[in-house]
């Protein structure tokens, strides 16, 4: 896919002027959307340049901004005036330290990190930064559509729906001669029905930019009904049958505004949704209020994510942050996904599933997908494997990432599906907490469970977890369960596993939690 990196103009008026606060470190903020309150809870500082903090849910504001490599300090003040008496920063495994002076936390980042930072008893405040950009485009110019320019004319100010005119500019771009058009998204808030990008398009999003579900049932088609909720639902966001080389890039924002889709229209949404194309790239932006799995890849090839921020409630369900769906050659690197459901889950399904019987094409194999530094925090699996089994999935790396909390930090979900499950790898994984119940509470959960009575299974080979340091093990005992004689799970080999308190790695099962296994063969440790 060609780059669609052009020069970078002083003209934008919607990028803050970067300041130079310390030798070598400049900091860039972006504008409150004004859809979005601020926090009522935190400010924040990064080298002494104010950072807006978005106020999201009762369980965590939010702050995005850029910041080259180098030392920053940041700032978080309790705006109630309380002083500070605990806090936490995580990840862990960075020994963040820091010191407070009444009610203002302060420590410093020598690089960018997304980051969780808990004061006392209230919400979390979760920090996005980033390195600049390098590829943001000019406004305007040869090869750049302007969806607020003249011939489109969309509406920043929220005010009526741009969909006809964004669509309008992606289906430009997508004819465009040189086959590399940039639809160009500026800083304002735009109510839009369904998207639908095509061949040959990149999607900018300046900082500032919010490309928002319109609140208006008509505007969306039925793409399918979520039978556990008795639902209907639809796609905000997703691709032409077949496309291919499309990339969403820079620091705006993808709002479903799902939690509001529920409650005035009992309707369901996947934000982003790439189905059955190739070469799609999605570079920074947050994907936010999925009103169920929030972005979907199905059925595609060459997918990558990076720098992306998923940030979906805490208390609704099937909120998934990301579902890699009978995909291959797919790389998630440095996101972070927060959801009640799942934050990254990976599964395979058929043509008579509700939620993927109107994906176009057939149903795939999911296979080689890798995840790098990705930070789950979720009430159910961090990172899952399965419920969803319907053709084989093999080949899945999840590595150096991060569990900040969740039910179980890492599962393998054998059920609805009787295809094999092969070469999961694990490695170099940090368990913070595991504070939630669903299906129990245990660092680790690797099952075999048809859900339904009568449905067939299938078998598990070859899952291996190394490098793994898990802080809280849970309350339940780790089950490695399969099914019968005939599904089975075969060759769990553990190597590297450190336990919570302990310097040394486990040198036994049960000090792994594993107190019993059934219809499982060549589990073992590798120290």
């Amino acid at each position: 896919m060609r780059n669609f990196a052009l020069t970078i103009t002083a003209l934008c008026i919607v990028w803050l002027i970067a300041m130079p606060v310390c030798a070598g470190t400049t900091v860039q903020a972006y504008l409150l959307p004004s859809v979005y309150a601020p926090s009522t809870v935190f400010s924040l500082r990064a080298n002494g340049k104010p950072i807006p903090v978005i106020g999201f849910s009762k369980q965590y504001d939010y702050a995005a901004f850029s910041v080259t490599n180098g030392p920053c300090e940041l700032e978080v003040t309790r705006l109630d005036g309380q002083p500070i008496e605990h806090f936490s920063i995580s990840p862990l495994k960075l020994g963040l330290t820091g010191n407070t002076t009444a009610n203002t936390l302060a420590f410093t980042m020598n690089k960018p990190a997304y980051l969780i930072v808990e004061v006392d008893k209230l919400r979390r405040l979760v920090i996005a930064m980033d390195l600049p950009e390098t590829d943001r485009p000019v406004a305007n110019g040869s090869g750049i559509f302007n969806i607020t320019a003249p011939n489109y004319g969309a509406d920043k100010s929220a005010q009526s729906l741009s969909s006809a005119a964004i669509q309008r500019a992606i289906d430009d771009a997508s004819n465009n001669a040189d086959h590399h058009g940039v639809v160009y998204v500026p800083d304002g808030v735009y109510l839009t029905g369904p998207l639908v990008l095509k061949s040959n398009v990149a999607l900018y999003l300046e900082p500032g930019a919010v490309l928002r579900f319109s609140g208006k049932r008509e505007d969306f088609p039925i793409h399918f009904e979520k039978l556990s909720q008795h639902r209907k639902g639809t796609w905000f966001i997703s691709t032409t049958d077949g496309a291919t080389n499309i990339k969403i890039f820079g620091r705006g924002t993808i709002d479903g505004d799902g939690k509001q889709m529920i409650k005035s229209m009992n309707l369901l949404s996947h934000v982003l949704v790439p189905m059955n194309c190739s070469n799609f790239t999605v570079d920074g932006p947050i994907i936010r209020d999925s009103a169920l799995w929030g972005t979907v890849i199905a059925r595609s090839d060459h997918v990558t994510f990076r720098n992306t921020k998923h940030f979906n409630f805490l208390d609704m369900g099937e909120d998934d942050g990301i579902d890699i769906c009978e995909s291959q050659d797919v790389l998630l690197e440095h996101t972070i996904a927060i959801s009640l459901d799942d934050s990254y889950s990976f599964k395979s399904w058929d043509l008579q599933t509700d939620i993927a019987n109107h994906w176009p094409g057939k149903p795939e194999p999911l296979h080689h997908v890798v995840l790098e530094d990705c930070f789950a925090w979720s009430r159910c699996f961090g990172f899952k494997v399965g419920a969803g089994v319907k053709q084989p999935e093999d080949d899945i790396t999840v590595h150096d990432s991060i569990v900040y909390d969740a039910a179980h930090g890492i599962g393998i979900s054998h059920s609805y599906g009787g295809a094999d499950v092969r070469h999961m790898l694990f490695d170099t994984i940090d368990i913070e907490r595991t504070t939630c119940e669903c299906l129990g509470r245990s660092w680790l959960r690797i099952v075999i469970d048809p859900r339904k009575n009568g449905e067939t299974a299938g078998n598990v080979f070859d899952v291996q977890l190394r490098n793994i340091t898990v802080r809280d093990a849970g309350t339940k005992p780790v089950p490695i369960q399969g099914l019968s004689n005939e599904n089975m799970i075969h060759g769990v080999t553990f190597e590297r596993i450190f336990m919570p308190g302990k310097s040394m790695p486990a040198t036994t099962l049960q000090e792994l939690g594993i107190k019993q296994t059934a219809f499982a063969d060549g589990t073992s440790i590798q120290n």
